[in-house]
């Protein structure tokens, strides 16, 4: 069964078909996840007995390496009870590429192998997440990025056809656009945006070719990546006494971020989600527990830095939209995923920008995935399917 790959910086995430439970003659989408992160510590029998006790996932890579590799959930976790040693998490891949040294390539390509099943040598096509070049950091290349992935999945056994990150949204979510002249939906016809963990990758697509394909890496020009990593930064910049490391920075705004609520008295609700915060810093000994303003000041701080994100984006794609000044015959839909945009709320930011400050064209609606973090890998798994050749094209 072919297969798509989202080979994401903060995520990697697989997708297949097989038989539905309860009618096998349907076939549904499957898909594995794995966070693309790893704490290391020193190999030793104990290490070893104690990270296998406690369930870990882990690589070791052989030779004369003396290391472990906890990856995944469990690396976060690790990193954030042990963050007082001085403990924090790393990643193969930085702001939506490969790091240079082969030791990242080769915990990469384990992590990969945890979400990947054995290839079908007769059937061994995983078509996988590339990102474009980026528009507003024009030190990164993708040439690089591309030869090492494809060579830790050939290692692995399989063919490696890349995709555009942002087209893979636009074939899993299916924007039409309406001609004005013929007032007739075509398919395939959109702009997708992927928000990462490293970069935001757009493009515009009609029926199915892209048209536009670019990425953005160095949010507000600050040279602190993009995405999910430069929110994670502000917020450890602005609270690192309290949560202590980046990976706790990552866990709690992954539990609180919800820009659905605007808080002016406080309700039943605020009192849950008081509870649940106080059970959070309960389990992160690194975390004060600090008083209900506090909470609410990170909260309101995320939203913060989540418009300021998005309101780089919108300039820069108006910006590279007057560059190409491609011919549109009617509004666009615009159809979003990824993991950061995974808050609730996170679309009505994204509206608000747009109604002030509209785009150089049309746009006929914002749509969110259902599964923002696995909408990459579905859209990949559904170019396979229909047997796409792959691309080169970065932007």
């Amino acid at each position: 069964m072919n297969k798509g790959l989202d080979w994401g910086t903060a995520s990697v995430v697989a997708c297949d078909q097989v038989p539905d439970k309860e009618d096998p003659s349907v076939m549904m989408p499957r898909y594995r996840t794995q966070r693309n992160c790893y704490v290391e510590v020193i190999d030793s029998e104990f290490t070893r007995k104690m990270i296998e006790r406690g369930g870990m996932s882990y690589i070791q890579l052989g030779g004369d390496d003396r290391m472990l590799y906890v990856i995944g959930d469990h690396a976060i976790e690790l990193a954030g009870m042990m963050s007082s040693q001085g403990v924090e998490v790393r990643r193969p891949m930085a702001a939506g590429t490969m790091q240079g040294d082969t030791r990242a390539m080769r915990i990469m390509q384990g992590i990969a192998s945890s979400v990947l099943d054995e290839p079908d040598p007769n059937n061994n096509v995983v078509v996988y997440s590339l990102p474009a070049a980026p528009i507003d950091d024009p030190t990164k290349t993708i040439d690089r990025h591309q030869t090492l992935t494809e060579t830790a999945l050939r290692r692995l056994g399989w063919e490696p056809k890349p995709i555009p990150e942002a087209l893979a949204i636009i074939y899993s979510m299916t924007p039409k656009l309406v001609s004005e002249d013929a007032n007739k939906e075509i398919e395939l016809t959109g702009l997708g945006m992927s928000f990462g963990g490293g970069m935001v990758n757009v493009c515009i697509s009609y029926r199915g070719m892209p048209t536009i394909n670019f990425s953005i890496a160095n949010a507000k020009g600050m040279n602190q990546g993009s995405a999910g990593d430069w929110i994670d930064g502000q917020m450890f910049n602005a609270y690192k006494v309290e949560m202590g490391s980046l990976a706790a920075c990552t866990m709690y705004k992954e539990r609180f971020a919800d820009f659905t609520k605007v808080r002016t008295v406080r309700t039943r609700e605020d009192d849950e989600d008081l509870k649940a915060y106080a059970k959070f810093v309960a389990s992160k000994s690194h975390i004060e527990k600090g008083d209900a303003n506090w909470h609410y000041e990170v909260l309101a701080s995320m939203r913060v830095w989540y418009h300021s994100l998005l309101d780089w984006v919108m300039v820069k794609i108006a910006q590279e939209f007057n560059r190409v000044r491609p011919n549109i015959n009617g509004a666009l839909e615009i159809v979003i995923a990824g993991g950061t945009a995974t808050p609730p709320g996170f679309e009505n930011i994204l509206q608000e920008l747009l109604d002030n400050n509209p785009l150089p064209f049309d746009v006929s609606g914002i749509r969110k995935a259902d599964k923002p973090l696995w909408t990459v890998a579905r859209g990949c798994q559904v170019a396979a399917e229909a047997g796409y050749a792959g691309s080169t094209t970065h932007g």
